[in-house]
């Protein structure tokens, strides 16, 4: 009840201010990537190193003046953990523009995208949006400015590499999500489909993985089948627990069959390690919830 009557208070303060037009945004992406930071940087000119994890969802206001119209920007920063799932789905309604954060320094928070993408245009439809690979100041990147990029440009989307911190790109980045709201330039579509249930995903993929050899795996192309089986389990853990640190080696998984394809597996003894991995995953999978760490099991 007092999420709802929050909302209100909030709908009816902005709707009284005087602009030309109102745009709600949201800030989307796996925690800890920076979205706060981001939302607080662009609203109030600050930035703190000890941010504190979103509980739910952040507010945020800013009037910019473009083009002799005055635009206000309202952002939710929503948080990414499972249990605020239910109000997501709440909080994406009337939205207009999205801004899509990723951490250059976690490569697994780029590979989480396609789901963030996929859950808004479920709610909401193909809205514009600006991709943002955030904490661009920081060393040890480990995604490359090509990698983002091209993500983007899947998406019909622009990209920034953007730093909170030192303000980098947050500005040209707001700027630009306006200009796509008005052009209603949409966004491409994005549909992952998912299993019902986790026990019948682990199975299927299970199913494809342990009877084949990797000669067979590439005899019968069955390399698009295995791929499409892990981004349809991992789609399936998204929707229950959004949070890219527990999803462990299914991201790697994906990366590895998308770097090498048939060639990776071509080695048996390298099909053999994957399916340990993926073993080992399953098993730790529930306890990795709970302590919110990755199971990490190389498999290279």
């Amino acid at each position: 009840m007092y999420v709802i009557f929050l909302y209100i208070f909030i709908f009816i303060y902005f709707q009284m201010r005087d602009v030309d037009s109102r745009y709600k945004i949201l800030v989307l992406g796996d925690g800890f990537v920076g979205k706060t930071a981001i939302t607080i940087r662009f609203c109030d000119d600050q930035f703190d190193e000890a941010y504190k994890m979103t509980i739910g969802v952040n507010f945020g206001s800013k009037d910019i003046i473009h083009e002799g119209r005055i635009y206000q920007l309202i952002l939710w920063d929503v948080a990414g953990q499972q249990r605020f799932s239910f109000f997501r789905t709440q909080y994406y309604r009337g939205a207009l523009g999205i801004i899509l954060v990723y951490d250059k320094t976690n490569r697994l928070t780029l590979y989480d995208l396609p789901n963030w993408v996929a859950e808004s245009q479920e709610n909401i439809g193909q809205k514009p949006i600006v991709v943002a690979g955030n904490k661009a100041d920081l060393p040890g990147a480990q995604v490359t400015y090509e990698e983002g990029k091209n993500f983007a440009e899947s998406l019909n989307a622009p990209f920034f590499e953007t730093s909170a911190k030192t303000n980098h790109n947050i500005g040209n980045m707001f700027l630009s999500l306006i200009e796509l709201i008005r052009g209603e330039r949409i966004s491409n579509s994005l549909r992952i489909d998912s299993y019902d249930g986790l026990e019948y995903g682990f199975n299927s993929l299970e199913q494809l993985l342990e009877p084949l050899s990797a000669a067979e795996i590439v005899q019968y192309h069955e390399i698009d089948s295995i791929a499409d089986a892990i981004m349809r389990l991992k789609q399936t853990i998204f929707k229950s627990n959004p949070y890219s640190c527990v999803l462990g080696n299914i991201s790697d998984w994906i990366h590895y069959l998308g770097t090498y394809g048939t060639q990776g597996l071509a080695q048996q003894d390298q099909k053999i390690q994957l399916i340990e991995s993926y073993n080992y995953w399953k098993q730790n999978y529930t306890q990795s919830l709970q302590d919110g760490q990755a199971v990490t099991a190389s498999f290279l």
